[in-house]
């Protein structure tokens, strides 16, 4: 089953011990620009059909800034950065469904 937008960025505040209402909130430092970076990712990695307006309005951003966004991480991962790669594959494991025990 897909993610909705609300549980991707739920998950996102969750792993990166951030409340969600930072991530979509006005700030701008590092320590919310790049888990807010991640979701954008992972929400346009997850859910390709979402148009980038209807993802900027999930995130409180223009679309152009989630696009932004979601560049930034795939560079960030192109270069190899291990703390990225393990950040995002943390957010993708939390939006996982549960293992169900045979």
């Amino acid at each position: 089953m897909t993610p909705r937008l609300a549980d991707i960025i739920a998950a996102v505040a969750t792993v990166e011990g951030v409340p969600v209402a930072a991530l979509t909130g006005r700030c701008c430092t590092r320590r919310l620009a790049w888990p807010r970076q991640r979701g954008m990712y992972v929400a346009r990695r997850l859910r390709p059909e979402v148009s980038w307006p209807r993802l900027g309005r999930a995130f409180h951003r223009h679309h152009t800034t989630v696009m932004h966004g979601a560049r930034a991480v795939t560079t960030r991962l192109a270069a190899g950065d291990p703390v990225e790669a393990r950040r995002v594959a943390a957010i993708l494991a939390a939006l996982q469904p549960p293992a169900v025990a045979p």
